[in-house]
């Protein structure tokens, strides 16, 4: 009598009704959860997205602060690597993984927020995601000798805590954008052998934290901006400026160099 009862009755119903259940309800409810703490970053990636609620098991810890911010910054590193062909990257540590992000390979460092992104030299190719700039604890960024297509997102000023800008060596297209010149604690900016075009805009001469500026070898045109005095090293050869060496020269620290013929 007593035995047969637990293993036919109760047996059963768990293998029925609640399993279904989490795989739909509670993963759609979830991923809507996430969606309303990213939604000032729509539209959202939709790839991105799925891995973030549905195949990656990561959560904030309970109670955490910094939770929104956590599930944006994960969200933009993925994002990263989804849009610069990851899994072609030479290294790619715990990438796309489970573990926090502060355990993925050139993000520093635990417990997090992040405040160093250092993928150099790493076969990144295609572009830079917008999200990736609204990681605003972000001190240093440095992607320097990939392969970054596309042109820097209008985002890139949002960057407030940066002090380290290294993207040179990409093939990097566009213009400079203004709000360059909302990276107040910018102290250190190589943006050189880029293939940028327009004008520099006269907000980089805000930076007054700025200490060295390369940006030779791109395609940069117009007048030169009046830059802060801090500066101390100024490479800008190798593009085409109309009026490369004013007298007086506001820049006096610029080297301009060898400049392409009008």
């Amino acid at each position: 009598g007593p035995t047969s009862e637990p293993t036919s009755g109760p047996t059963s119903e768990p293998t029925s009704g609640p399993t279904s259940e989490p795989t739909n309800g509670p993963t759609i409810m979830f991923r809507s959860e996430v969606e309303r703490i990213l939604a000032d970053y729509a539209p959202l990636d939709q790839g991105t997205m799925t891995w973030l609620t549905e195949t990656s098991t990561w959560k904030p810890a309970e109670g955490d602060a910094n939770s929104d911010y956590l599930w944006l910054e994960r969200y933009g590193l993925a994002l990263l690597y989804l849009s610069t062909n990851g899994p072609s990257w030479y290294y790619t540590g715990n990438w796309l993984t489970n573990k926090p992000v502060c355990e993925w390979y050139g993000v520093y460092t635990c417990p997090g927020p992040e405040k160093r992104l250092d993928l150099n030299y790493n076969n990144l190719q295609g572009f830079l995601p917008t999200a990736l700039f609204e990681l605003t604890a972000l001190t240093q960024l440095r992607l320097k000798f990939n392969q970054l297509t596309g042109s820097i997102p209008s985002s890139f000023g949002n960057l407030s805590s940066l002090w380290a800008l290294d993207l040179k060596n990409n093939q990097l297209t566009g213009t400079i954008p203004s709000s360059i010149g909302n990276l107040s604690g910018v102290i250190y900016m190589y943006l050189n052998d880029n293939q940028l075009t327009g004008t520099i805009p006269p907000s980089i001469g805000n930076l007054s934290n700025l200490n060295i500026l390369n940006l030779y070898y791109n395609e940069l045109t117009g007048s030169i901006p009046t830059l802060t005095q801090t500066i101390q090293q100024c490479n800008l050869w190798n593009n085409c400026f109309t009026n490369p060496n004013p007298n007086p020269n506001p820049n006096p620290k610029c080297k301009v160099g060898d400049n392409c013929s009008p």
